[in-house]
């Protein structure tokens, strides 16, 4: 008697869109309610349970981006096309480099100057979170006890990096732009918030750029999970899904303080940090096409045009 043949499935161990997920639904479900809580406080210092699973958050948001830039090599540089595409390798970097070494190589244009400028400075914050480096802080009041003032001082055996020497304000322990700690126990909901809004910039670009190549795809937010941070929102229409809908209720969940330091520190443009780019010009624009070919080219969307041209200088 034959023997019955089996079946397999093979698939790419991406966590990108996992990581992303768990790490908004923990900012929202932790270290909101802390936030909230505090709302009024001056931070530093920050309540245990707000700052842990912002600062957790920060770690799981830059390592789904470098998850999400390989996972973009591969299809573009590893998977074999067929025909071969040209101009392969497209991206002049490999798995194993850090993200301070990948984003200069996808972020070239003099208008992205900032923005990489802001990512370099979150993957500062995130390495003194997963890198333990340990201070001596101190808090002290006035004698009325009002005032209080915190210090920071590295301890001997620590030292600072080149890469965070480049991003740090001179005399104090937060970077230079964004304005994020480089004391673990001093990251608070609000660093988290701009993390998510400059990542969500990013990530719009590279879709922009790439197409479905670079797409994360829909993150669903639910009610029972995430009523409080989405106040407001029709839920009878429907549940928030884009990466736009996350990044509009982190900043909206903010004090009106809170949102205008946050854009103080974006350089006081919020709309590239929280709309999403306008698509490419697609198949079905203007009369030119038929009904028939514009459904066949949404089933089968053509390959991005990236995937033909020469990587840019």
């Amino acid at each position: 008697m034959a023997k019955a043949r089996g079946s397999s499935s093979t698939s790419v161990t991406n966590l990108s869109f996992n990581l992303i997920e768990s790490a908004f639904l923990l900012l929202t479900q932790l270290s909101f309610p802390a936030y909230k809580h505090n709302i009024n406080h001056r931070r530093p210092p920050v309540a245990r349970q707000e700052n842990v699973n912002a600062a957790v958050c920060i770690s799981m948001l830059t390592s789904a981006l470098d998850y999400h830039l390989c996972y973009l090599k591969y299809l573009r540089d590893v998977y074999v096309h067929k025909p071969p595409l040209p101009y392969t390798p497209y991206f002049n970097w490999v798995f194993d480099d850090t993200l301070s070494v990948k984003l200069p190589k996808l972020l070239k244009r003099p208008r992205e100057k900032r923005l990489l400028a802001q990512l370099i400075e979150i993957t500062c914050c995130r390495d003194w979170i997963v890198h333990p480096k340990f201070y001596a802080v101190t808090q002290s009041w006035g004698a009325d006890f009002q005032d209080g003032r915190l210090r920071a001082m590295l301890l001997p055996g620590n030292k600072l990096r080149f890469k965070t020497i480049e991003h740090k304000m001179r005399r104090q322990y937060f970077t230079k732009i964004l304005k994020l700690p480089l004391v673990p126990t001093w990251v608070s909901y609000v660093d988290a918030v701009v993390c998510i809004l400059v990542f969500h910039r990013l990530l719009n670009l590279l879709e922009w750029r790439y197409e479905n190549y670079a797409r994360v795809g829909a993150i669903t937010a639910y009610q029972r999970q995430t009523k409080e941070l989405f106040a407001g929102w029709n839920w009878a229409r429907s549940d928030p899904r884009e990466l736009e809908d996350w990044a509009k209720g982190f900043f909206q969940s903010l004090s009106v303080t809170d949102q205008n330091k946050v854009k103080k520190r974006l350089g006081g443009r919020l709309g590239p940090y929280l709309k999403k780019k306008p698509p490419r010009p697609s198949l079905g624009g203007g009369g030119k096409y038929s009904l028939t070919k514009i459904l066949q080219g949404r089933k089968s969307p053509p390959k991005p045009e990236f995937l033909y041209k020469p990587p840019p200088n």
